[in-house]
């Protein structure tokens, strides 16, 4: 049984929807962060190793698993799923550079889960 929270990869908080997540600051990347922790089961301590490494939206679309482990020190499991969200991050900006975001669902912090009808 699959349900409607399954169909979202990620929770992007809706004022930063709008932006390029490489121009995020520091603040805003700790948002994406926080409006994910409960839905990936991210701990505190990696995102405050996040926020004491001052990660903008540009280091953190360069980041890597290893990288997260091996200078930001998070553990092995968030890095691991920071990781994955990067990626999806990456990959949701990729396909609305390609091909817009009409049609697309996108839940966001508040938990209701709208469907675009015009491009961004």
């Amino acid at each position: 049984m699959c349900d409607a929270e399954d169909d979202s990869p990620l929770v992007i908080p809706g004022d930063l929807i709008n932006r390029n997540p490489k121009w995020w600051k520091r603040a805003d990347v700790l948002a994406f962060l926080n409006a994910n922790k409960e839905k990936y089961d991210l701990v505190d301590d990696d995102i405050d190793k996040i926020r004491k490494n001052n990660v903008t939206g540009l280091v953190l679309l360069g980041l890597t698993e290893e990288k997260l482990v091996a200078f930001h020190k998070l553990s092995p499991g968030g890095a691991t799923i920071i990781d994955y969200l990067r990626e999806e991050l990456a990959r949701i900006r990729n396909n609305e550079k390609r091909k817009g975001l009409e049609g697309k669902y996108i839940q966001f912090s508040a938990g209701e889960t709208v469907r675009l009808l015009t491009s961004i």
